[in-house]
């Protein structure tokens, strides 16, 4: 009994303490209402004293603490407060909103759920709960607790707001424009749920949308950074770099500290050719936050400027990092592969296969594609999974361009629409081997187009060579991926030929929205490009191994008879006269670039040194000017007995012609293996310098054979490494041998398909033609066998007539007339007409009709090969390729000038896959050009 009447006084005692606190715990609060939070902390811990156990007080000097930043003040006075009163909600919840700033997730959890069991409609601890979810990557649960803050409140746009950065998160885009579209309709000045729709709009390549988003995020908040520098990223994509680059300067004026916009700077100058500017910028943005993309960054453009000992430090920098992708590691690869540091290379290999790959680095990785189709730490199928997984990303979600219904409807018969599709239609490597084959198309059955993909200001001879020759050239370097895809499309190409695969200024992006019905890689990469959208690519029988390795590449290859280079030389550099009986040190050579040279290498060239007395190596490449690089090769080259005095350094020179030149101190040449020199190889035999090369499995390991096989310089060729040395010694020690060899070289050049782009461009126009011919025979068949072709006539279906010519009985002409035998001019006459009808006919595509008309003509004298070949011309259009060779071999034994004739010959043996005989009509073109050629300057000097 008294421990209860001591209970009663205690609460009437602490009621009368209530009621005199109440006048002060209201003047506190009006003083925390006006901001004065050191008077509002005064007046309660007055009234704490007068009523220490009152939880109202307590609880309100624990807000005054926390918003003062005492934080451990605060947490114990809510935790007085949840002892003197175990159901005091806002107590819980202010603990966890603690815990939640701690990032004590697991405790916050525990005190916000104890909200909700005390208060089921505590909107604010559900909300917190589903940030601490998010954080926690348990992407269900929280939007699930998102959701139930809407259902208590549907107008709690942030709950909206916030569900929709998930869903970018997991990628699902369309759901997520949803719910910011209701964040905003609920809150039209809501400034992350417009940006956010700007992102999305942005990501998923709508940059209308995108811009009109950001432009309303500026327009209610002018110093919102973020929106500026994402509206420079989209006129960076669209190839406007000057506004990009006045976005990124409004970004940085108004927060000097912002890394991201100091670094897309950067791109942007580095973009235009400026790299004093973009060092400057990317150096802005490290000095204000080291970030990995700003290391790799600077890294590569250290590489481009050649300054690889600053390169290899952010090299090391970057590879402090844990977790790195793919595209990381493949770039920190390729910076020890150019500074010959082989052991450091094969350490990030190791780190480099079990490293995530990352969609959104995907195109960096790629920049490292060349250097792996070098790389001995990495299997060829593991490389061509890399470039098919590439392919792959770069495919998803991209919608094609639909052709078949547009081709079928084109007028049968007319010319083909090439494209070519190049950074290097100038004076480039690619820019030798591909100018002659553009200039050398036939303009009666291609119209060709060109798409250089570099600034106008950077064109060149060659560049005005190959406009000179084509339909239409066009620049498209400022266009983004979109915007030139669809030129393509407008332009109604048939065949478009890409000629950069995974190399710098390439434009394969492009291609994966297949501008053009029929796609195909060729010359400038020696690889695959992993997209499934690009149907062939262009090689040769010696280039590539045996059909069973095909399946490495996405695209159907095209092996040419001969060697899938063509050029016209080098100039009027002159090779020096070689001495057979040559005295004195032997040297060897080798000018590729030293992303291609590797350990193995090192170890047979010394193996060579090493036989060969008094012998030395020269090497030249633009990286051999870093000391770092010379010492890195200097010391491998030790490691087997070959000291540095042996070695010559011979850098970077800064034109051709003084690159050539250099090759008049070498005997003997040394191919880079597995990756062979292409260009290196031609200059060196152009400059009588025999190239010792040794042959592997793919592409890259291939070129110097198909150089060598055509030029019939198989002695030159290796198939295992004991060869390769063997063959490089007998040279050295044999200057009778060197000196033969010496003497034909740039003839057996001069005289291969290598130098006769005529040869190489007529059999690529028939594999095009070929390949044309079998899509639209697919097309027709695809809309149905009883559907014609639109805007074509019916073809007749009866079965071919014999070749023989049909006579008139009569003796006499349709119209009645007297035959031939009575007036020979008059028929000739009338022949003549009725032969042009025939080819009218064909033209029209009234294939019968024109044989009824040439069958007529087939034995009269000076009508009849061309008859014969309106004959073969009209069975070749049907099809009936055995009828249309029989005739037209007719027509050649009449007048085995017609080239004509013996085009469409080799176009249908191509058909056929009568390979060899394809080439004999080709090369017999070819001879018959020359001879017409040789006439024509022989009548000009008489």
């Amino acid at each position: 009994m008294r421990t209860s009447n001591g209970k009663k006084k205690r609460e009437r005692g602490e009621t009368r303490k209530t009621g005199k606190v109440s006048p002060l715990i209201s003047a506190g609060l009006s003083l925390f209402g006006q901001g004065r939070l050191a008077k509002a902390k005064k007046v309660f811990e007055k009234a704490n004293k007068m009523a220490p156990l009152n939880a109202d007080v307590l609880y309100h000097l624990g807000v005054i603490a926390r918003e003062q930043g005492r934080i451990d003040e605060s947490k114990n006075y809510y935790e007085k407060v949840i002892s003197i009163d175990p159901e005091h909600v806002n107590s819980y919840f202010n603990l966890a909103c603690i815990l939640l700033d701690q990032k004590k997730y697991d405790e916050a959890i525990k005190y916000y759920e104890k909200s909700i069991s005390l208060q089921p409609d505590c909107i604010n601890a559900y909300y917190n709960l589903g940030i601490i979810e998010g954080i926690k990557n348990n992407h269900e649960k929280a939007i699930s607790y998102y959701e139930k803050v809407v259902s208590i409140d549907p107008n709690y746009t942030n709950a909206y707001h916030n569900i929709g950065c998930i869903l970018i998160s997991l990628k699902k885009y369309n759901q997520a424009i949803e719910l910011f579209k209701k964040t905003v309709l609920l809150d039209p000045s809501h400034l992350d749920g417009l940006f956010n729709l700007g992102y999305i709009s942005m990501i998923i390549g709508k940059n209308e949308e995108a811009i009109r988003y950001y432009e309303s995020v500026l327009s209610l908040n002018p110093r919102y950074v973020t929106a500026y520098n994402n509206l420079g990223l989209i006129f960076q994509k669209e190839q406007n770099l000057d506004k990009a680059a006045e976005y990124y300067e409004r970004a940085v004026a108004l927060d000097p500290e912002y890394s991201d916009a100091y670094l897309n700077l950067g791109n942007v100058f580095r973009a235009r050719g400026d790299c004093a500017k973009a060092t400057e910028y990317y150096a802005k943005s490290l000095e204000i936050k080291q970030s990995l993309v700003g290391l790799v960054n600077q890294t590569g453009l250290q590489k481009e400027l050649c300054n690889y000992e600053e390169a290899y430090d952010l090299t090391l920098k970057v590879l402090e990092y844990e977790n790195l992708k793919k595209s990381d590691l493949a770039s920190a690869h390729d910076t020890f592969i150019q500074l010959c540091d082989w052991d450091k290379a094969t350490e990030v290999i190791d780190r480099f296969r079990s490293a995530p790959m990352d969609p959104d680095g995907r195109d960096v990785l790629a920049g490292s594609f060349m250097e792996f189709c070098g790389n001995t730490d990495l299997r060829l199928d593991e490389i061509a999974c890399l470039h098919k997984e590439w392919g792959r990303l770069t495919e998803q979600g991209v919608i094609a361009f639909e052709h078949d219904k547009r081709i079928l409807e084109r007028e049968p018969g007319r010319k083909l629409k090439i494209g070519y599709l190049s950074p290097d239609l100038r004076e480039h490597s690619v820019g030798y081997l591909i100018k002659d084959i553009i200039t050398h198309h036939n303009s009666e059955e291609f119209e060709i187009f060109c798409y250089g993909n570099f600034d106008e200001r950077n064109g060149d001879g060659f560049t005005q060579a190959i406009k000179n020759s084509c339909r239409d050239f066009k620049y498209v370097f400022h266009l983004s991926d979109h915007q030139l895809a669809q030129v393509i499309f407008h332009d109604e190409i048939d065949i478009l030929i890409e000629l950069a695969g995974h190399t710098a200024g390439h434009r394969l992006r492009a291609l994966a929205k297949k501008p053009a019905p029929i796609q195909i890689t060729y010359l400038g990469y020696p690889n695959t490009t992993g997209l499934s959208r690009i149907d062939y690519r262009i090689s040769d029988r010696f280039a590539e191994s045996g059909p069973d390795k095909d399946y490495r590449y996405s695209e159907e290859l095209i092996r040419l008879t001969n060697c899938f280079l063509t050029f016209d030389g080098f100039g009027d550099v002159v090779p020096i006269e070689w001495e057979q009986k040559r005295k004195g040190e032997v040297i060897f050579g080798c000018f590729n670039n030293l992303q291609k040279l590797t350990p193995l290498a090192i170890t047979l060239w010394s193996r060579i040194l090493e036989a060969v007395y008094n012998s030395r190596f020269h090497l030249k490449a633009k990286q051999l000017n870093t000391k770092m690089v010379w010492e890195n090769i200097v010391k491998e080259f030790g490691k087997h007995g070959v000291p540095e005095h042996r070695l010559r350094n011979l850098g970077y020179t800064p034109t051709r012609e003084e690159h050539l030149r250099l090759y008049n101190h070498i005997d003997v040449a040394l191919d880079t293996f597995p990756y062979n020199g292409t260009v290196t190889t031609l200059e060196a035999l152009w400059m009588n310098v025999p190239v010792v090369t040794l042959v592997g499995e793919s592409h890259a390991q291939r070129v110097g054979y198909s150089i060598l096989k055509n030029l019939d310089l198989e002695v030159l060729v290796a198939h295992s490494e004991d060869e390769y040395v063997a063959k490089a010694i007998d040279l050295a020690t044999n200057p009778e041998m060197v000196f033969e060899l010496k003497s034909r070289m740039r003839k057996n050049l001069l005289a291969s398909p290598i130098c006769n782009p005529q040869v190489t461009t007529r059999e690529i126009e028939l594999r095009l033609k070929k390949i044309w011919m079998e899509y639209v025979k697919e097309q027709t068949e695809a809309q149905g066998s009883s559907s014609r072709v639109p805007g074509s006539r019916e073809m007749d279906r009866r079965p071919p007539e014999s070749l023989s010519p049909t006579k008139n009985p009569r003796g006499r002409d349709e119209s009645g007339g007297v035959s031939g035998q009575d007036d020979p001019f008059g028929h000739a006459i009338t022949a003549a007409s009725k032969l042009r009808v025939a080819m009218v006919k064909l033209r029209e595509g009234e294939f019968r009709q024109a044989m009824e008309i040439s069958r007529e003509l087939l034995d009269l004298e000076g009508i009849s090969p061309l008859a014969w070949y309106v004959l073969g011309l009209s069975h070749y259009r049907l099809g009936e390729n055995e009828q249309a060779i029989e005739a037209l071999e007719h027509s050649l034994k009449l007048d085995p000038k017609n080239a004509g004739a013996w085009k469409v010959v080799g176009e249908i043996h191509l058909v056929m896959d009568e390979i060899e005989q394809a080439n004999t009509c080709l090369k017999t073109i070819a001879e018959l050009k020359n001879q017409a050629g040789a006439n024509r300057h022989l009548a000009a000097g008489a």
